[in-house]
């Protein structure tokens, strides 16, 4: 009613101007009541979603000790004339080796031999081959 009086006392254009204005409030309210069902659904949706629980842990750590292990690799190599000489003055010195292993703590079942070589040496001279002797070679281990 109070726009038809408005339009009989004043022109179109004015009519459109306060029209408007009141359209213009309108947009306001309708904005700030949409932010306000905004903000309350926000918090709504904060209050519903499920909470996480979690346990968080860091940590570092080190550990000093005593070695306790040791790898040895041991040769011995003998030439002679004979393979009996060859083969006893080798095994000779590998026995003064693995006493010496056992002296500082080594069990004899680890101490284990790992290869036993005979080879002939031999010497080339004049296109011939001459017999040099004998190469006896033992390998442990422990």
């Amino acid at each position: 009613m109070r726009h038809l009086k408005l339009l009989k006392r004043r022109d179109t254009m004015e009519l459109l101007f306060l029209l408007g204005k009141e359209k213009v409030w309108w947009g306001i309210l309708l904005l700030l009541g949409l932010y306000m069902v905004t903000i309350v659904a926000c918090d709504t949706i904060n209050m519903e979603s499920p909470m996480v629980e979690s346990i968080q842990v860091t940590g570092s750590g080190s550990v000093l000790g005593e070695p306790d292990v040791a790898f040895l690799n041991l040769g011995i190599s003998v030439e002679r004339n004979s393979v009996r000489e060859a083969r006893d003055e080798a095994a000779f010195a590998m026995q003064k080796v693995v006493d010496s292993i056992k002296s500082n703590g080594v069990a004899e079942k680890d101490i284990q031999t790992q290869n036993f070589n005979i080879q002939p040496q031999y010497d080339y001279s004049d296109n011939r081959q001459i017999l040099r002797g004998y190469l006896v070679h033992v390998g442990r281990s422990s």
